[in-house]
């Protein structure tokens, strides 16, 4: 409402750019307030299957967060492998693996830990082929999960918020991943995650940890999708 109160006020003493750069911060804006409001949704619209490149959905993502991550001093990189040679084409529903995606990513961003002058952050998305299916991995140095929430599979449940997490990384309302888990299993792929801690100190709380999900999805749904 801010960006959009102020872009009315200044419309007609600023560049024709200025406005665009304005409306597109707006329109970004708008997309990551949807991601959240989805995601506490327990029904999404009609799940529509077609067949396409994938990278404008992770870049969709990037973009929207973007912000944020120039906040924080964490890049965002994006390296997706091709498939034989041509882009990574999936049969996929595009609007909810994109909200998928924008969760995912976002909380990459958030609980990386910040990056400085000296040492800038990193959230990595890399995808490769894997078999019948593309693998996509999300990686950030930040905040870790403790094995047992990962083995019980605490931290895809509605609401839950990790351990390791302090007061200031829980903005949110715990149902991101359990949004994107959802997703990818009416995709018929797969979602695991791996947490390492990087140093040998005993108590994680506030240790770097190398935290990935690596999400597997089929190039083509089953004639049951």
């Amino acid at each position: 409402i801010a960006h959009a109160e102020v872009l009315m006020i200044d419309a007609s003493d600023v560049s024709s750019e200025e406005i665009a750069s304005r409306a597109n911060e707006l329109l970004n804006c708008t997309l990551a307030l949807n991601t959240v409001i989805q995601s506490i949704e327990q029904d999404i619209s009609e799940y529509r299957f077609d067949k396409r490149d994938i990278a404008p959905l992770l870049f969709e993502a990037k973009e929207i967060y973007q912000p944020e991550a120039t906040a924080r001093n964490v890049e965002i990189c994006i390296d997706l492998e091709p498939v034989q040679g041509e882009a990574p084409a999936l049969e996929v529903a595009s609007y909810q693996l994109q909200i998928a995606f924008n969760n995912l990513i976002h909380n990459a961003i958030q609980y990386s830990f910040r990056g400085s002058l000296e040492q800038t952050r990193a959230v990595h998305v890399r995808g490769w082929p894997a078999g019948e299916y593309y693998a996509i991995a999300i990686s950030n140095c930040g905040v870790g999960i403790l094995p047992e929430e990962i083995e019980s599979g605490a931290i895809f449940e509605d609401g839950y918020q990790g351990k390791l997490t302090r007061p200031e990384y829980r903005t949110g309302f715990g149902t991101g991943l359990s949004f994107a888990k959802r997703v990818i299993d009416r995709h018929h792929g797969f979602i695991e995650v791996q947490s390492r801690q990087m140093t040998d100190a005993e108590n994680p709380q506030g240790q770097p940890h190398l935290t990935r999900f690596v999400i597997r999805l089929p190039y083509e749904q089953s004639s049951e999708a």
